[in-house]
């Protein structure tokens, strides 16, 4: 009778899957920087009013290191002025991280969800208008996440080998610590965007990959003696902001000690992850502009209906 159950509770999970990915015209984009791009193009003609409010939001401060490199190093008391991370940090270390019980986890990381809480929206408002003159117009905060990263493996899977992810043409993913990130702590490394592009188009001219999301060894990108990967060392003051959809990177790997942090990620409104049909974003934010960036978190993609969130 278990096995029953459990057959047909995977047959629903995969449909809802399904309705979400036609929901969201996910079948309608291939993962590439081109067809990402047009994807994006054409759902902003289609929403042109909402891709009209959206780019309201954005001003002439563009951050040039990140737009031209695709990440940055940036000081967290310049954003964080009121110094909210001391909530996030304090309400982290509250956690038991119970890795064989962990619902949501990988044997290489386990990870808690955050709750879009007035906590958590007044501290991640804090880098919208970086992510806002990034991607181009006000994004939508995807998700809100603790990350523990254990760190025990010594075989490399999933994220751990080096990869670009498929979601958007342009996102930007927040890296907060919790504790300093050092080397022995298994700290994200990755390529700059103008690297990462050399890489991808030779391995596409040569049809050694067919798509952003395929894996490549140490060996294929270290062949190209470009500048070295660069390690996302992270201390208490700082903050990481990277588009992992232009720069090839790897997760943590197996180091001494666990890496502890916070993760805030921002993507177009108009991606694959977001819904084009039957769009509305949730009426439980008094704000406009709050119901833009926050409104479409359990309708993502990527959303699952039993995900526990936590209240901070």
């Amino acid at each position: 009778m278990k096995k029953i159950l459990f057959f047909f509770k995977k047959k629903i999970s995969n449909l809802i899957k399904f309705l979400k990915k036609i929901r969201a015209c996910a079948f309608y984009r291939k993962d590439t920087p081109e067809d990402t791009k047009k994807f994006l193009k054409y759902s902003q003609l289609f929403f042109l009013n909402e891709t009209k409010i959206r780019k309201n939001f954005k001003t002439n401060e563009i951050d040039k290191e990140l737009d031209n490199n695709g990440f940055v190093f940036k000081n967290l008391n310049d954003f964080d002025k009121i110094g909210s991370i001391k909530i996030f940090r304090e309400a982290y270390n509250n956690i038991k991280w119970d890795l064989n019980n962990a619902e949501f986890k990988k044997n290489y990381l386990n990870i808690k969800f955050l709750d879009f809480t007035p906590n958590l929206i007044n501290f991640a408002n804090s880098f919208v208008q970086l992510a806002t003159n990034y991607i181009g117009s006000l994004p939508i905060l995807n998700s809100a996440q603790f990350w523990f990263s254990p760190n025990q493996i010594e075989e490399n899977i999933g994220s751990q080998v080096m990869h670009l992810d498929p979601e958007d043409y342009r996102q930007l993913k927040i890296f907060i610590p919790i504790e300093d990130i050092t080397l022995d702590k298994g700290p994200i490394t990755f390529l700059n965007s103008n690297d990462s592009i050399i890489i991808y188009e030779d391995l596409i001219k040569k049809k050694k990959i067919v798509r952003r999301n395929s894996k490549i060894t140490d060996e294929t990108f270290l062949s190209y003696n470009l500048e070295p990967p660069i390690k996302g060392t992270i201390n208490l003051n700082q903050f990481l902001a990277l588009d992992t959809c232009r720069c090839w990177h790897y997760g943590s790997r197996k180091s001494l000690f666990p890496r502890k942090l916070m993760f805030l990620h921002f993507t177009s409104a108009f991606g694959g992850k977001c819904p084009l049909l039957f769009r509305s974003p949730s009426k439980n934010f008094v704000q406009k502009k709050d119901r833009l960036i926050y409104g479409y978190k359990t309708k993502m993609i990527n959303h699952y209906s039993k995900l526990e969130y936590i209240k901070i």
